[in-house]
Parts: C-alpha cells; structure tokens; sequence
C-alpha cells in the first residue's frame, strides 16, 4: 500500500487512533483513501462498485484499528482490505443476477 507519509509516523497514529484521538484516525483514513480506491477501481473495472468497496475499507479500517496488535503491522493489514473487499463485493454482484 502506498502512503504519503512514514511506517513510524502512521504507527504512532495508531496508537494515538487506538486510544481515540480522532485527528490521528482522519490522518489514517486520508493516508490511504486515495490508494484503496485506485486498487478497487482496477480489481473491480467499475466506479461504482470502486467506490462502495472504498467506503467499506475505510469504515473497516475506522472499526478495526482497534485489533491491531502491532501498529507497526496496520500498513499490511490495510494493504490486503483491498484485495478481499474487492472479492467480496464481486460476489455479491455475480449473486445479484
């Protein structure tokens, strides 16, 4: 995953998230927003379903910072939302025809 800023800085972002600083959990969110969606729109080859997938990661991402043990680890869990959100939201759009 792309990012705009370091592993360090982002790391203690997440522990600053973890214990509820919301500027901490934005600058996350806005670090990686742009980077999720690019690879949704090139998984799933539709804008739409690009930008749903995205919404998805992001709220996955703000509900989950929490489980993350490592923070050092969050740039490699957030790295593979992508890649399984897209299979998901593909399934659902072979199971809605």
């Amino acid at each position: 995953m792309s990012v705009k800023r370091g592993y360090e800085q982002i790391a203690a972002d997440v522990l600053l998230a973890q214990k509820g600083d919301a500027e901490a959990m934005n600058r996350i969110l806005a670090d990686v927003q742009d980077t999720i969606y690019y690879n949704c729109k090139t998984m799933l080859h539709n804008e739409q379903a690009a930008q749903d997938a995205t919404q998805d990661i992001l709220i996955t991402i703000y509900q989950k910072i929490g489980a993350v043990s490592d923070p050092k680890a969050y740039v490699a869990w957030g790295g593979a939302l992508p890649q399984t959100t897209a299979k998901t939201v593909c399934a659902r759009s072979i199971k809605s025809f």
